[in-house]
């Protein structure tokens, strides 16, 4: 499973805190993101039970909220540019326009792309710190069997 399905169960994860964390978990909406050619699936089914099954301290789910909070602001932004960006690139196709100018804005195209995948995998560094080791461990358990029961179709 890719590293990014780590993010998007974090970021599911992170939602809720203090003595009702459980149930402000299951309450909170997570707003539907437009991953470009990730496309995940949501990973996480009944996030009180990951937050119980990885024992997940208060701290550990506010941390994990503010680096949601974060990263979504960062992946927003980026996600902006590259969309008017990618916008430029297709009027630039269906003109005229000369072929090294095309090329100038595939490759701020391919800069933002990249930019947005660093921003990616540093966030997935950042979840990895806050979780401790046998949290880590047991979650990348967790993600493999939920893999295996979507390709299953259970």
């Amino acid at each position: 499973m890719s590293w990014f399905r780590s993010s998007i169960l974090f970021l599911l994860l992170s939602t809720g805190s203090g003595a009702t964390l459980g149930a402000k978990i299951v309450q909170s909406q997570v707003p539907q993101v437009n991953y470009g050619s990730f496309s995940p699936t949501p990973v996480v089914n009944n996030r009180e039970q990951l937050v119980k099954e990885l024992n997940l301290t208060p701290r550990q789910v506010q941390q994990l909220k503010a680096l949601r909070q974060k990263f979504q602001g960062q992946k927003q932004a980026r996600n902006r540019l590259l969309t008017v960006a990618k916008q430029e690139l297709s009027n630039l196709l269906a003109s005229n326009a000369p072929t090294d100018k095309i090329r100038a804005q595939r490759d701020r195209v391919k800069i933002l792309q990249q930019q947005l995948s660093d921003l990616k995998f540093d966030h997935m560094m950042s979840l990895k710190k806050i979780l401790t080791s046998e949290q880590w461990a047991k979650l990348q358990k967790i993600k493999q069997q939920r893999a295996q029961n979507l390709n299953s179709g259970s």
